[in-house]
């Protein structure tokens, strides 16, 4: 057995690839992470969407048979990171609860199951 950054990984002679990582600990969302849970379905779906749209269109007309230079998964978090920053306290404080009870409830008896 052999620690990784708060990670222990564990060899058995079940898994072909020879190790399984192990989570020891339960982590707290990023508070950004905390506000796309909360707001990203009820919020920012439609305009993520639109603007990731608005986005290619821009850099294929910018960069003519280039890739594009990130994923929509990476635009939607610069996204997501800039509006959390621009909120209210009031929603700040909001998004603090949503992850002190995601720490709080969080049950990973599901994923050890799977690990033993």
């Amino acid at each position: 057995m052999s620690a990784v950054s708060g990670f222990q990984i564990v060899k058995t002679g079940k898994a072909k690839a020879g190790a399984i990582l192990k989570l020891n600990k339960k982590r707290k969302l990023q508070p950004w992470q905390a506000y796309h849970s909360l707001t990203y379905e009820s919020k920012w779906k439609e305009e993520i969407n639109r603007k990731w749209g608005d986005f290619v269109a821009a850099w294929s007309n910018d960069h003519p048979g280039q890739p594009v230079n990130k994923t929509c998964f990476e635009f939607m978090n610069t996204f997501i990171k800039d509006k959390y920053a621009s909120e209210s306290p009031e929603m700040k404080d909001k998004v603090e609860v949503y992850r002190q009870n995601m720490v709080e409830t969080s049950s990973d008896d599901a994923n050890r199951s799977f690990q033993e």
